[in-house]
């Protein structure tokens, strides 16, 4: 596992996960300055976990953790420093095929994208403490296990 420290800037996130290309589990916690995760987050082709902490800027969640193809456990806790920031989750996220838990809490999210609804292995979703307006019918379409 490796824990990201606080990192003040994109460019101090992204220079220290450059150089973790085996990663299979990730931690980001109190980047209260980022607003973006960099894209290259989706060449962890390892990556098994990931658990984004805390940082109460971030704006978005880059399109490419769409090809995080063994990602089996995606958390985003805490991030809802200003409610108009981190409003939604990337359409892309419907192509983690591994995802079997699912945890958002205390976010500023309003709505999940209809494709979750292609995660056939979610075991586990968690909405806690958040601003959801709606929710995808697809949602009572995943199975249970």
């Amino acid at each position: 596992m490796t824990y990201i420290p606080t990192a003040h800037t994109l460019e101090e996130l992204e220079k220290f996960i450059t150089y973790q290309p085996k990663l299979t589990e990730l931690q980001i916690y109190d980047c209260y300055d980022v607003e973006y995760l960099p894209d290259s987050i989706g060449n962890f082709a390892s990556l098994q976990e990931l658990d984004i902490c805390d940082c109460a800027w971030l704006k978005e969640i880059p399109d490419s953790i769409g090809k995080l193809t063994n990602l089996e456990k995606l958390l985003i806790r805490g991030c809802i420093r200003d409610i108009s920031k981190l409003k939604k989750l990337p359409d892309s996220i419907g192509q983690l095929k591994a995802l079997t838990h699912l945890t958002i809490r205390n976010t500023s999210i309003k709505s999940l994208p209809e494709t979750v609804g292609n995660i056939k292995n979610l075991k586990y979703l968690s909405l806690e403490y958040g601003y959801f307006t709606s929710l995808p019918e697809c949602i009572g379409e995943l199975k249970k296990s």
